[in-house]
This record gives structure tokens, C-alpha cells and sequence, in this order.
């Protein structure tokens, strides 16, 4: 997970890697919620991309692949990185 945010703006975003109860099915789900207090109200903007898989490497490999999600995770802080399962390392 991320944030960054000043006076005026503030942004997060995640992602979350799991499998389903009693199952082998895995997901991955990616996360942004953005607030902007702009002269006369305020911007909010959520947004969320959800992959499926056989297990959860498939699921954080289709996420990985989904344009949508890249886009979701990239802005002014950089792009998230997505953890191996099975590795310590990070992987963009």
C-alpha cells in the first residue's frame, strides 16, 4: 500500500492477493482512492481491478497483465509493485 497527500489532496493505492476460503482459486485486486479539494467542493476518485485465477500467482499474473490495472496504480507516486508469492523480491 501507498499514500502520499498534502493539505489539499490525498491519494492511496494497494494491492491485495489472496485465495478463496477452502479453495485453491486465487485473486488479486488492485485498489486507488483519490480526494481533491478543489476551490469550491471537493474530487473523489475510487477505482478497482479484480483478476481471478487457478491460484493466486495466476491471478497476480492476469492483474499484472491488465492495462487497467497499470494505469489504476500509476500516477505522480510511481507504480506499485506487485510481490512474487514465492519471493521476497518485487517485480513491476
Amino acid at each position: 500500500m501507498r499514500t502520499v497527500g498534502n493539505d489539499r489532496n490525498f491519494t492511496t493505492c494497494g494491492l491485495f492477493t489472496g485465495n478463496a476460503i477452502d479453495q485453491q482459486e486465487g485473486f488479486a485486486t488492485a485498489v486507488k482512492l483519490s480526494c481533491n479539494i478543489v476551490g469550491n467542493g471537493i474530487d473523489v476518485q475510487l477505482g478497482c481491478s479484480i483478476r481471478t485465477g487457478d491460484d493466486k500467482g495466476q491471478a497476480i499474473e492476469r492483474l499484472r497483465e491488465s492495462e487497467s490495472a497499470r494505469t489504476l496504480l500509476s500516477g505522480d507516486s510511481g507504480i506499485l509493485s506487485i510481490e512474487q508469492p514465492s519471493s521476497s523480491q518485487r517485480k513491476q
